[in-house]
């Protein structure tokens, strides 16, 4: 019985999102090397779900052919010795490449997938957060101690989930957020629409736990322009809902927050901190030097830090 080269491709976004999603768990549980196996066996399914070229895709593959070269070329960290992001990039770039040129709605698909094998990252911080108790084992298993926030302990390991840190478990939180809302507008069974709606509200209330400032609020502006984008009717009807909600959602996280005290906890990070940007503006100042020095083939990312 022949394969369907679809078949290979769904299986590759699989494993990509698989990885992406739990490589610190594998690597934890069995080694790096397994986990950077899976990444390579992503690219090969990719390869064999690859179709034959067609002029509708040219376009994206001149664009991840573009990304390759200029992520090798002029690459600091393969300068000092360090191949492994390296490699696992070149994979995701790969893996970007051939899979642009599948038989399957690559896009729709990679949505479903890390909106349903992700939610394992939401549930896990709800759980945390109810029964701290069950955290307790975390850093064992991960073999490190996980990072909660600045200044706090383990009381507060929810924010982390099963990640070793609460901006990795706030990205995967956000990441949830944004598919399973894409994935509410777009799916048209009601009985399948009732659950996503509920793994989306368990996916902010997670975000939310995660006391993560620029998360929310970035994972707040793609579900307004999410929306602004798939509404029908007028630009100017459009934008006035998408105004109207932001300040109707603002404001209620507002009033939850005098009785919430996790929710608080978040509000007060936009208020109470002297540098909101964590010392971000000055990496991003860094970064534009980087890019006026090398504004044609950059410097690649992780080479910002070294000139700190």
């Amino acid at each position: 019985m022949k394969v369907k080269k679809s078949t290979f491709s769904r299986i590759s976004i699989l494993l990509y999102t698989l990885y992406f999603y739990y490589n610190q768990q594998i690597a934890a549980l069995i080694n790096y090397r397994f986990s950077v196996m899976l990444l390579l066996a992503a690219v090969l399914f990719a390869f064999a779900g690859n179709s034959t070229l067609n002029k509708r895709i040219k376009v994206f593959l001149t664009m991840w052919i573009l990304l390759i070269f200029l992520y090798l070329f002029n690459n600091r960290a393969i300068a000092h010795g360090n191949t492994t992001y390296a490699l696992i990039y070149l994979f995701y770039f790969l893996g970007g490449l051939l899979l642009s040129n599948s038989q399957v709605d690559t896009a729709e698909f990679a949505c479903k997938g890390l909106a349903y094998t992700g939610i394992i990252h939401c549930i896990s911080t709800i759980i945390f957060f109810l029964f701290p108790a069950l955290y307790t084992p975390m850093p064992e298993i991960l073999g490190v101690t996980p990072t909660w926030g600045i200044g706090v302990g383990i009381e507060y390991g929810y924010r982390a989930g099963i990640t070793t840190h609460y901006s990795s478990n706030g990205i995967y939180c956000s990441i949830e957020v944004i598919c399973l809302f894409t994935l509410l507008m777009n799916y048209g069974k009601k009985a399948k629409r009732k659950y996503i709606a509920l793994m989306t509200i368990l996916a902010v209330i997670s975000l939310l736990l995660t006391a993560k400032r620029g998360h929310l609020v970035f994972t707040l502006c793609s579900l307004l322009m999410m929306w602004y984008f798939c509404s029908p009717g007028k630009k100017m009807n459009r934008l006035f809902k998408i105004v109207f909600s932001a300040v109707l959602i603002v404001s209620a996280l507002l009033i939850l927050a005098q009785f919430v005290p996790v929710i608080d906890g978040v509000i007060s990070r936009f208020t109470d901190s002297e540098d909101i940007s964590s010392g971000r503006f000055l990496i991003w100042a860094r970064a534009f030097d980087a890019f006026k020095e090398h504004p044609f083939i950059g410097v690649v990312n992780r080479s910002v830090k070294s000139r700190q």
